[in-house]
C-alpha cells in the first residue's frame, strides 16, 4: 500500500496542520504509523486535543484500500510534503500543507512560476492589461499559477492556455468539486496543456468562503513572486500579496486609474514598496529574462478629423475613460463627443463597457 494513502486518510478525518505533521513523521517515519498514532504521542507532537479526538473517533470508519481505488477511479494524484515532486518553494513555509491532490503535472521546478491574482469584477482596463501584458510573458516560458475564480484569475490562465504555455490552478475546494463550473473547458486545458488542478482539500469537500484565504497561500508560497491586477482595498488578492511579502517573495502590482474603486488595493500595496509594472517588459526583467517582446499596440488607423485625434490622443493617455472624463480632456461638446464616438465604435476603434468606461482597441 502507497504511504501516501494514509495521509490522505488522515486529511480525510482531521487536519493537523503542518507543524504536527512534520514532528510526526520524524518520530514515527510513516504515514501509516502516524495514522494509528497513540494518543500520546499525537499530544508529544503538539496535535490538539480535537483534532485527537477527530482521529481517534473516526478512523476505524476510512479504509485506505477503498480511498485507493477511489482515488485511482478519479485519475487523483496525491504529493506529500516529504516527496521530490512536492513543489520547492511550498515547503520553505510555515503553514504548507501536507498533502496536494492534483489532476495533471506538478511543477518541475520554482524557477519560472508567477502567481498572478487580481478581482473577480475587473474592469475593461484591467482586461486589457492581461490579454496585453500577460502573452508575452507567457511566451517567454513563464508559468503563471492563479486560482481559476472567474475574472483576472481566469485571464491570466487563458493568457497561457493560449500560447501554449503551462499553467497551474489552485482551487479552494476538493477536486471533485471544481468551481465556478463555467471554467470547467478552461480546467480541462490547463491539464490539456502540461500544467496541473491543485487542492489541498480531500476531492469530495466543497467549497466554503474559509477555504480560499488557505488556497492563497498556496498560490504565493508555490512561486517566486505575485502580480496583482486589479484589486480594491479588501479582496482575496491583497490577502495573496501580503502573504507572499510574509513568504518574503517579491510582489508586483499594476496601477490603474485613481478614480477606480478596484485600482485601490494595488495603489496601496505600490505605496508600501510592491515594484510598479507598467509592461511585460518589467516582469521579464525581474525574471533575468533577456528577450523582451514588445507590448505598445501599434495603430494604422488615421483619424480622419480634429474630433477623433482628440479622442484617440486622450484614451492613448489615459488607458480607459468615461464619457465625462474624456469630454473634458478632448474639450469637445457633447453632441460632437457622442457623434464621433459612434462613428469610432462603429469602425472598432474603441469600445464601451457596461458600466460606461471607453477604451481604445485598434
Amino acid at each position: 500500500m502507497d504511504d501516501r494513502i494514509y495521509l490522505h486518510c488522515l486529511n480525510e478525518v482531521c487536519s493537523i496542520g503542518s507543524k504536527p505533521i512534520k514532528k510526526l513523521y520524524a518520530s514515527l517515519g510513516s504515514f501509516e504509523r502516524i495514522f494509528y498514532a497513540s494518543t500520546n504521542e499525537l499530544k508529544r507532537c503538539g496535535v490538539r486535543e480535537l483534532q485527537i479526538q477527530n482521529l481517534t473517533s473516526k478512523r476505524n470508519t476510512i479504509h485506505a484500500d477503498k480511498e485507493k481505488d477511489f482515488l485511482n477511479y478519479h485519475g487523483i494524484s496525491v504529493c506529500a510534503f516529504v516527496d521530490d515532486t512536492y513543489p520547492t518553494l511550498l515547503n520553505h513555509i510555515p503553514d504548507f500543507p501536507p498533502i496536494l491532490y492534483y489532476f495533471g503535472r506538478l511543477p518541475k521546478t520554482h524557477k519560472n512560476l508567477l502567481s498572478v491574482v487580481g478581482t473577480r469584477k475587473h474592469s475593461a482596463y484591467g482586461k486589457r492589461v492581461a490579454e496585453q501584458v500577460l502573452p508575452p510573458i507567457t511566451q517567454s516560458g513563464i508559468c503563471i499559477i492563479s486560482g481559476l475564480a472567474l475574472g483576472i484569475d481566469t485571464l491570466a490562465h487563458k493568457a497561457s492556455v493560449d500560447t501554449t504555455t503551462v499553467t497551474y490552478a489552485v482551487i479552494g475546494s476538493g477536486l471533485l468539486h471544481l468551481s465556478p463550473l463555467s471554467n470547467t473547458k478552461l480546467a480541462q486545458n490547463i491539464i490539456k496543456g502540461g500544467g496541473a488542478i491543485i487542492s489541498e482539500f480531500p476531492p469530495r469537500l466543497e467549497a466554503r468562503p474559509e477555504f480560499f484565504p488557505r488556497r492563497n497561500r498556496i498560490i504565493a508560497g508555490m512561486s517566486k513572486a505575485t502580480l496583482v491586477i486589479e484589486a480594491p482595498e479588501k479582496s482575496g488578492a491583497l490577502i495573496t500579496a501580503d502573504l507572499a511579502l510574509d513568504y518574503n517573495r517579491d510582489v508586483y502590482a499594476i496601477p490603474g486609474s485613481i478614480f477606480s474603486n478596484v485600482s485601490l488595493g494595488t495603489h496601496t500595496l505600490i505605496k508600501n514598496g510592491a515594484k510598479l509594472i507598467t509592461n511585460s517588459s518589467d516582469i521579464l526583467e525581474e525574471y533575468s529574462i533577456t528577450e523582451k517582446i514588445s507590448t505598445t499596440k501599434t495603430s494604422s488607423y488615421v483619424p480622419q478629423n480634429n474630433s477623433e485625434k482628440l479622442i484617440l490622443d486622450a484614451l492613448d493617455t489615459q488607458n480607459e475613460l468615461l464619457a465625462d472624463d474624456l469630454a473634458q480632456l478632448s474639450t469637445l461638446s457633447i453632441s460632437e463627443l457622442n457623434k464621433t464616438l459612434s462613428l469610432l465604435e462603429i469602425h472598432g476603434i474603441i469600445e464601451k463597457s457596461s458600466i460606461g468606461y471607453i477604451r481604445r482597441i485598434a
